[in-house]
């Protein structure tokens, strides 16, 4: 027997008791309005809520919101609108004239506004952060309360090579306490919460 054999052979023989994995408590808040709460968090951090009915009314709340927005893509495949063809890129830095992206949010989380996408979503990793406006579609449905039950969920068990979870438009505030929305992504976030139906 080599001495490697050896090592492995003791240590088989001495392998500790397992020991249970411990309960995870997800902290839920029943007194709480999930969906009260989101809109209430996105808004102080400088987006904008759209209440919608269905993904049909879209095409005109983009219109009445973005009218000076040339460059339109959206990352939905039962969502045709706009003039820019993501399947057509092959290299992330065409994606710089796009002026508003609509892609789809697979869950939001109601104590910090968060919203979790994957790459599934964006066609193209670059496409959140590269345009000038980003716009999130979002069921009231995939809401949960807080990280916890985000990371409990099963969307976020299904297998992707990429996912980030976005929370308002880019902002950051200097050593001078000066706010600037917009410096290294999307200088406007919109989310269009659809009813489920």
């Amino acid at each position: 027997m080599s001495s490697r054999e050896e090592i492995l052979s003791a240590i088989n023989k001495n392998k500790p008791t397992l020991s249970p994995l411990p309960e995870m408590e997800t902290f839920p808040r029943e007194d709480i309005d999930n969906l009260a709460f989101f809109k209430d968090i996105l808004e102080k951090g400088s987006a904008k809520i759209v209440e919608l009915k269905s993904l049909n009314d879209i095409p005109d709340a983009v219109n009445e919101i973005y009218p000076d927005c040339p460059n339109i893509c959206s990352a939905l495949p039962q969502l045709s609108i706009g003039n820019f063809d993501l399947q057509k890129i092959k290299d992330p830095h065409e994606l710089e004239s796009v002026d508003l992206a609509i892609v789809q949010g697979l869950l939001g989380v109601a104590e910090n506004g968060a919203i979790w996408i994957t790459d599934k979503q964006m066609i193209h990793r670059a496409l959140p952060f590269i345009n000038q406006h980003l716009a999130i579609v979002l069921k009231k449905s995939d809401l949960v309360w807080n990280m916890h039950q985000a990371y409990d969920s099963p969307v976020l068990k299904e297998s992707t090579d990429y996912g980030v979870f976005i929370s308002g438009p880019s902002k950051t505030a200097d050593i001078e306490q000066s706010l600037v929305i917009g410096a290294h992504g999307p200088r406007s976030l919109t989310i269009f919460l659809i009813e489920d139906k």
